[in-house]
């Protein structure tokens, strides 16, 4: 799951679906050390909101984005 709020903080965060992707690829890349098997669907679900529980005022985007290494899938988050 890829969270985004609009604080200045989250802003390099994703906001659309291709964005998702793409930083969904360089997260399961990071973690699987770059195996060349890993892939993920283009596929992306807008989850409910969430308000951040530092500031109550914000709201967290939620993005999710499945991938997978061999026989292996993963979600994103």
């Amino acid at each position: 799951m890829l969270l985004h709020s609009g604080c200045p903080r989250f802003r390099g965060l994703p906001l659309s679906a291709a964005e998702a992707v793409s930083h969904a690829e360089k997260l399961l890349a990071f973690h699987v050390d770059n195996d060349d098997r890993a892939s993920v669907d283009p596929k992306v679900v807008e989850l409910p909101s969430i308000r951040n529980p530092a500031n109550k005022r914000q709201k967290f985007v939620v993005l999710e984005v499945w991938g997978g290494v061999y026989k292996g899938s993963y979600r994103s988050g």
